[in-house]
């Protein structure tokens, strides 16, 4: 079997990684208030490297305490904050750091990409 040059399997990562950006709607990633891409959509994220800084701020609407989860380099959850009823909690991240939210339980309630700048998830 003929292997790739590495710069070609980094290039089609790069082309995968872009795409599937790309297939989010594009007011799921607008600047300002965040929509959640969908709880499904967790499966096929993960973390990769930039320097493209962004501030997000979590505001829990759901009435009871949420727990949020950074995705990393392996699409893996790491477990962050958690956040009561009414509360809100802000962080320093990554444009490329998918964050999952939960219910104390387990459950999950929504999935965030964060934007250039400032933005603001609404948990509901």
């Amino acid at each position: 079997m003929k292997q790739l040059p590495v710069t070609t399997i980094a290039r089609t990562f790069l082309a995968a990684a872009a795409f599937a950006v790309l297939a989010i709607p594009a007011a799921s990633r607008a600047a300002g208030t965040l929509k959640s891409v969908g709880c499904a959509a967790e499966s096929g994220l993960r973390s990769s490297n930039s320097k493209q800084r962004a501030e997000l701020t979590f505001i829990n609407n759901t009435g009871q305490k949420v727990e949020t989860y950074w995705l990393n380099y392996q699409g893996k959850r790491v477990r962050f904050a958690d956040i009561g009823p009414g509360q809100s909690h802000t962080l320093d991240t990554f444009v490329t750091n998918p964050w999952v939210i939960t219910s104390a339980s387990g459950k999950r309630v929504a999935v965030f990409l964060p934007t250039p700048g400032s933005a603001t998830a609404v948990i509901q």
